[in-house]
């Protein structure tokens, strides 16, 4: 949650003795913005494996995508995987895109979240 843990909180997320959770209000570090009908088209870095995806909402850290493709067909199990932009359409974006370079952070089916990362040299 951007924050230390107490010392007694459980793995299950309770504190310990309690049945009660922690609070998670005010734990995203940048305010998401859904888009509606942005679409990109994606590389992975180091290949010519090119693929298209849905932009759901984007943030100042990262992006949310909805994958063109089947997820086994991607198959970006590599913690070091990068994917590159290569083009977007969005018209109503709420700030510049400066980073064009993304990583996969989690991926659940056809959906898939990435933060912004530095162009590697």
């Amino acid at each position: 949650f951007c924050r230390e843990a107490p010392e007694d909180l459980a793995p299950n997320g309770y504190r310990v003795g309690t049945h009660k959770k922690m609070s998670t209000d005010k734990t995203r570090k940048f305010e998401r913005y859904k888009i509606k009908d942005g679409a990109c088209m994606l590389q992975i870095l180091g290949t010519k494996k090119t693929f298209g995806a849905c932009i759901i909402d984007i943030s100042e850290g990262g992006v949310r995508l909805e994958l063109n493709i089947h997820p086994k067909e991607l198959a970006l199990c590599s913690e070091k995987s990068l994917l590159k932009v290569l083009g977007y359409s969005l018209v109503a974006i709420p700030f510049p895109l400066t980073k064009e370079v993304v990583k996969p952070v989690w991926q659940n089916d056809k959906a898939m979240g990435c933060s912004f990362v530095s162009t590697p040299a």
